[in-house]
């Protein structure tokens, strides 16, 4: 599998690179919080959605068989 590598931020790369594993970030946020800007923030019903989003992955991931 080859990795995928959105935006300019090269962490992905770097956490395979150092881990030998791959690795997925998760973004939580919309486009109307500005992210990164001066006035970003995050509605609190976004951070429990994208906890509870997280929960969802871990558990398909730990139902998954490895060849």
């Amino acid at each position: 599998m080859q990795p995928v590598y959105f935006g300019s931020n090269d962490v992905l790369a770097t956490f395979a690179r150092i881990l030998k594993a791959p690795s997925l970030l998760m973004g939580i946020g919309l486009p109307g919080e500005n992210a990164h800007a001066p006035n970003e923030k995050l509605d609190l019903d976004n951070l429990h959605h994208g906890m509870l989003a997280a929960v969802h992955l871990w558990n398909e991931l730990a139902e998954m068989k490895l060849n």
